[in-house]
Protein backbone atom coordinates (compact mmCIF):
# COMPACT_ATOMS: atom_id res chain seq x y z
CA UNK A 1 0.00 0.00 0.00
CA UNK A 2 1.47 3.52 -1.17
CA UNK A 3 1.24 6.56 1.05
CA UNK A 4 -0.17 9.30 0.27
CA UNK A 5 2.21 11.99 0.22
CA UNK A 6 1.76 15.60 1.75
CA UNK A 7 3.02 18.28 0.55
CA UNK A 8 4.38 20.98 2.67
CA UNK A 9 3.35 24.55 2.26
CA UNK A 10 6.07 26.58 0.27
CA UNK A 11 7.52 29.67 2.01
CA UNK A 12 9.20 31.79 -0.40
CA UNK A 13 12.51 33.79 -0.20
CA UNK A 14 10.66 37.21 -0.13
CA UNK A 15 7.67 35.95 2.26
CA UNK A 16 10.64 34.63 4.84
CA UNK A 17 12.40 37.67 4.54
CA UNK A 18 9.39 39.60 5.59
CA UNK A 19 8.81 37.67 8.55
CA UNK A 20 12.08 38.51 10.08
CA UNK A 21 11.94 42.13 9.45
CA UNK A 22 11.15 44.44 12.16
CA UNK A 23 7.68 45.85 11.90
CA UNK A 24 8.06 49.79 12.18
CA UNK A 25 5.28 52.00 13.71
CA UNK A 26 6.09 54.59 10.56
CA UNK A 27 4.67 57.57 12.60
CA UNK A 28 7.95 58.23 13.61
CA UNK A 29 10.87 60.23 11.37
CA UNK A 30 14.23 59.04 11.16
CA UNK A 31 17.19 60.36 12.75
CA UNK A 32 18.65 62.88 10.90
CA UNK A 33 22.01 64.52 11.25
CA UNK A 34 20.68 67.86 12.42
CA UNK A 35 18.58 66.06 14.51
CA UNK A 36 21.51 64.22 16.13
CA UNK A 37 23.50 67.59 16.71
CA UNK A 38 20.48 68.98 18.31
CA UNK A 39 20.55 65.99 20.44
CA UNK A 40 24.18 66.19 21.23
CA UNK A 41 23.83 69.46 22.42
CA UNK A 42 20.74 69.34 24.88
CA UNK A 43 22.42 66.39 26.12
CA UNK A 44 25.32 68.73 26.85
CA UNK A 45 23.30 71.28 28.25
CA UNK A 46 20.51 69.20 30.39
CA UNK A 47 22.68 65.73 30.98
CA UNK A 48 22.43 62.03 29.95
CA UNK A 49 19.86 61.36 32.82
CA UNK A 50 16.92 63.47 32.43
CA UNK A 51 15.44 61.88 29.45
CA UNK A 52 12.41 63.23 29.66
CA UNK A 53 13.43 66.59 29.60
CA UNK A 54 15.49 65.93 27.01
CA UNK A 55 12.66 64.33 24.89
CA UNK A 56 10.62 67.70 25.46
CA UNK A 57 13.56 69.87 24.18
CA UNK A 58 13.26 67.70 20.93
CA UNK A 59 10.11 68.57 20.53
CA UNK A 60 7.97 65.25 22.25
CA UNK A 61 8.55 63.50 18.51
CA UNK A 62 9.99 60.55 20.31
CA UNK A 63 9.86 59.18 23.58
CA UNK A 64 12.35 59.44 26.28
CA UNK A 65 13.33 55.91 25.82
CA UNK A 66 13.52 55.98 22.58
CA UNK A 67 15.93 58.97 23.08
CA UNK A 68 17.48 57.65 25.29
CA UNK A 69 18.29 54.36 22.54
CA UNK A 70 19.36 55.89 20.04
CA UNK A 71 21.84 58.29 22.24
CA UNK A 72 23.41 55.24 23.28
CA UNK A 73 23.75 54.10 19.74
CA UNK A 74 25.26 57.54 18.93
CA UNK A 75 27.79 56.77 21.92
CA UNK A 76 28.62 53.12 21.43
CA UNK A 77 27.28 51.79 24.34
CA UNK A 78 24.83 49.87 21.87
CA UNK A 79 24.67 48.89 18.83
CA UNK A 80 22.07 47.18 15.81
CA UNK A 81 22.53 43.95 14.25
CA UNK A 82 23.30 42.03 17.36
CA UNK A 83 26.88 42.35 17.21
CA UNK A 84 29.41 43.26 19.82
CA UNK A 85 32.06 45.48 20.81
CA UNK A 86 34.37 45.87 23.36
CA UNK A 87 33.90 49.35 25.62
CA UNK A 88 36.33 49.98 28.83
CA UNK A 89 37.73 46.02 28.35
CA UNK A 90 34.31 44.81 28.80
CA UNK A 91 31.90 43.53 25.80
CA UNK A 92 28.78 45.24 25.57
CA UNK A 93 25.76 42.83 23.70
CA UNK A 94 23.68 44.45 21.01
CA UNK A 95 20.50 45.23 21.21
CA UNK A 96 19.59 42.50 19.60
CA UNK A 97 20.65 39.72 22.08
CA UNK A 98 19.66 42.03 25.15
CA UNK A 99 15.95 40.99 26.04
CA UNK A 100 15.99 44.22 28.31
CA UNK A 101 16.68 46.46 25.74
CA UNK A 102 14.49 44.66 23.28
CA UNK A 103 11.63 45.07 26.27
CA UNK A 104 12.67 49.18 26.05
CA UNK A 105 12.37 48.92 22.14
CA UNK A 106 8.61 47.41 22.17
CA UNK A 107 7.45 50.25 25.28
CA UNK A 108 9.23 52.77 23.40
CA UNK A 109 7.46 52.02 20.00
CA UNK A 110 4.16 51.65 21.95
CA UNK A 111 4.68 55.09 23.19
CA UNK A 112 5.38 56.62 19.93
CA UNK A 113 2.28 54.90 18.53
CA UNK A 114 0.50 56.36 21.26
CA UNK A 115 1.62 59.64 20.69
CA UNK A 116 0.90 59.59 16.68
CA UNK A 117 -2.75 59.85 17.86
CA UNK A 118 -2.52 63.00 20.01
CA UNK A 119 -3.12 66.13 19.40
CA UNK A 120 0.05 68.66 19.68
CA UNK A 121 -1.46 70.01 22.87
CA UNK A 122 -1.65 66.78 24.36
CA UNK A 123 1.40 66.04 23.08
CA UNK A 124 2.82 68.96 24.76
CA UNK A 125 0.89 68.43 28.12
CA UNK A 126 2.19 64.90 28.04
CA UNK A 127 5.58 66.23 27.83
CA UNK A 128 5.08 68.73 30.38
CA UNK A 129 4.50 66.14 33.06
CA UNK A 130 6.89 63.64 32.02
CA UNK A 131 9.97 66.89 32.19
CA UNK A 132 7.95 67.54 35.77
CA UNK A 133 8.67 63.91 37.06
CA UNK A 134 11.94 64.15 35.14
CA UNK A 135 12.58 67.28 37.52
CA UNK A 136 11.41 65.73 40.62
CA UNK A 137 13.48 62.70 40.22
CA UNK A 138 16.32 65.32 39.43
CA UNK A 139 15.70 67.05 42.39
CA UNK A 140 15.43 64.18 44.70
CA UNK A 141 18.48 62.49 43.41
CA UNK A 142 20.28 65.89 43.97
CA UNK A 143 18.51 65.92 47.28
CA UNK A 144 20.09 62.23 48.29
CA UNK A 145 23.68 62.99 47.09
CA UNK A 146 23.83 66.48 49.01
CA UNK A 147 22.47 64.40 52.15
CA UNK A 148 25.08 61.61 51.83
CA UNK A 149 27.61 64.50 51.34
CA UNK A 150 26.92 65.94 54.91
CA UNK A 151 26.92 62.53 55.84
CA UNK A 152 30.23 61.68 54.64
CA UNK A 153 31.42 65.40 55.88
CA UNK A 154 30.09 64.91 59.12
CA UNK A 155 32.36 61.37 59.29
CA UNK A 156 35.56 62.95 58.13
CA UNK A 157 34.85 65.70 60.71
CA UNK A 158 34.81 62.83 63.67
CA UNK A 159 37.30 61.16 61.83
CA UNK A 160 39.70 64.38 62.41
CA UNK A 161 38.65 64.66 65.40
CA UNK A 162 39.44 61.32 66.46
CA UNK A 163 42.83 61.34 65.22
CA UNK A 164 43.74 64.74 66.93
CA UNK A 165 42.47 63.42 70.41
CA UNK A 166 44.72 59.90 69.59
CA UNK A 167 47.77 62.01 68.60
CA UNK A 168 47.27 64.35 71.97
CA UNK A 169 47.22 61.51 73.97
CA UNK A 170 50.42 60.28 72.48
CA UNK A 171 51.98 63.51 72.68
CA UNK A 172 51.12 63.61 76.29
CA UNK A 173 51.74 60.44 77.12
CA UNK A 174 55.37 60.90 75.33
CA UNK A 175 55.90 63.54 77.36
CA UNK A 176 55.40 62.05 80.87
CA UNK A 177 57.44 59.37 79.84
CA UNK A 178 60.51 62.19 78.75
CA UNK A 179 59.85 63.88 82.44
CA UNK A 180 60.43 60.64 84.17
CA UNK A 181 63.42 59.95 81.82
CA UNK A 182 65.20 62.96 83.45
CA UNK A 183 64.11 62.15 86.99
CA UNK A 184 65.40 59.14 86.35
CA UNK A 185 68.67 60.35 85.01
CA UNK A 186 68.89 63.08 87.77
CA UNK A 187 68.36 60.20 90.56
CA UNK A 188 71.25 58.02 88.78
CA UNK A 189 73.64 60.97 88.72
CA UNK A 190 73.20 61.47 92.62
CA UNK A 191 73.46 58.30 93.00
CA UNK A 192 77.15 57.91 91.30
CA UNK A 193 78.03 61.50 92.88
CA UNK A 194 77.14 60.29 96.48
CA UNK A 195 78.93 56.92 95.57
CA UNK A 196 82.19 58.76 93.80
CA UNK A 197 82.52 60.45 97.14
CA UNK A 198 82.62 57.44 99.11
CA UNK A 199 85.00 56.20 97.33
CA UNK A 200 87.34 59.32 97.89
CA UNK A 201 90.11 58.39 100.60
CA UNK A 202 89.66 59.37 103.95
CA UNK A 203 92.18 61.74 105.43
CA UNK A 204 94.39 60.39 108.67
CA UNK A 205 93.57 62.15 111.76
CA UNK A 206 96.33 63.49 113.84
CA UNK A 207 97.33 62.59 117.86
CA UNK A 208 96.10 66.00 119.04
CA UNK A 209 92.56 66.12 117.23
CA UNK A 210 92.42 62.84 118.96
CA UNK A 211 93.16 64.34 122.70
CA UNK A 212 90.80 66.68 121.83
CA UNK A 213 87.91 64.88 120.94
CA UNK A 214 88.39 62.79 124.18
CA UNK A 215 88.69 65.91 126.37
CA UNK A 216 86.30 68.35 124.32
CA UNK A 217 83.66 67.52 127.01
CA UNK A 218 85.81 67.75 130.25
CA UNK A 219 87.37 70.85 129.07
CA UNK A 220 83.76 72.39 128.70
CA UNK A 221 82.59 71.35 132.32
CA UNK A 222 85.57 73.08 133.39
CA UNK A 223 85.61 76.58 131.34
CA UNK A 224 81.72 76.70 131.01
Amino acid sequence: MVADEVEAPTVTKAEAEGKRKRKSSGSVPRWGTEEEEKLRAIVAELGDKAWAAVAERMGAVRSASATEQHWQIMTGKRKRHGKATEEGGAAVVMADHDPTLEKADKLATAEDKEASGLSAEEKAARAAERASKAEARAAEREAKAEAKAVEKAAREAKRVEREQVAADRKAEKEKKLEEKAERAEKVQAAKEAKEAKASLPKMPRSSYLLFCNDHRDATKMENP
